[in-house]
């Protein structure tokens, strides 16, 4: 279980095919975060209420 600010929450973390996967809920809302490394950097696919972000971080040369 997990406080944030003044709102309880809890969080579920995973690993299948590579892949880690956190799935969480507070206040009712549930989302998921799947993050995912690759060669050329890391992946990271944000979900909550039918609202999807991607964040893609390349390695440094």
């Amino acid at each position: 279980m997990l406080f944030i600010g003044a709102r309880q929450a809890t969080s579920v973390f995973t690993e299948e095919a590579g892949k880690l996967l956190q799935s969480f809920e507070s206040e009712g809302k549930k989302g998921t975060i799947v993050r995912e490394q690759t060669p050329d950097g890391a992946t990271a696919v944000y979900s909550i209420q039918g609202v999807t972000a991607v964040r893609r971080c390349k390695k440094a040369a």
